[in-house]
């Protein structure tokens, strides 16, 4: 039968003189409109006190649950949001405590290469015990430095300068000192772009620096 009543949100059928909405043949029946739809139709197309209790507890429960995962995801979200600074701030922690780590260790790198660098001064008493010497400081350039020798006179040993990052550089130069003494000094150049390389280049140089005396001391006494 046609509707009694419509509007934009709903659609209703009265009989008789009946006033109740209870969906009994002498009542009355309501729907809701959605864009020209009757939506929310229960079980049987009926839908009385109960079915729309029903319906609209559902709606609720529906609504409720939605925004229960609603702050579930936001609380989620945070608690993520929380940890990632947490993880955030521990890294960084970390990193300042590596840095501050490595430049502690720079500086006493470079007190070890400072003091090596000291030892490496020999000084001879004679000329054939400086000939000697000057000698062995020749071999001990070239099996250390990784570039070939470009001079060798009687005063001065100097390899080719370094060409790749890392690679040790050598030059040797007796000097005349008091009455017959002779000083000889070894002095080392690397090359250097980098931290990483600028560490190694210290390490190696510290090494070669270190073990040049006692090469020249155990060979000469042989």
């Amino acid at each position: 039968m046609p509707a009694t009543d419509k509007g934009v949100n709903k659609v209703k059928w009265r009989r008789g003189n009946a006033q109740r909405y209870n969906a009994t043949p002498t009542g009355s029946v309501e729907y809701t409109v959605e864009n020209g739809i009757i939506v929310g139709v229960p079980e049987g197309g009926v839908f009385g006190p109960l079915a729309r209790q029903a319906y609209l507890q559902k709606v609720a429960d529906a609504s409720a649950l939605a925004h229960a995962e609603q702050e579930a995801t936001a609380a989620a979200f945070a608690v993520r949001a929380k940890e990632e600074a947490a993880k955030k701030a521990a890294s960084d922690k970390a990193e300042a405590v590596r840095q501050e780590r490595e430049e502690a260790q720079a500086k006493e790198d470079i007190i070890a290469l400072a003091n090596a660098r000291v030892q490496a001064n020999i000084t001879c008493r004679d000329k054939s015990n400086c000939a000697k010497m000057f000698s062995l400081a020749q071999i001990f350039i070239t099996q250390n430095a990784d570039q070939k020798i470009q001079v060798a006179t009687d005063t001065v040993i100097q390899t080719y300068n370094a060409t790749e990052n890392g690679n040790i550089a050598a030059s040797i130069i007796k000097m005349p000192g008091s009455g017959s003494n002779e000083r000889i000094t070894l002095t080392l150049s690397c090359k250097s772009e980098g931290k990483a390389f600028a560490k190694l280049c210290r390490t190696n140089q510290t090494r070669i620096y270190n073990a040049f005396r006692p090469f020249i001391e155990k060979n000469l006494a042989k």
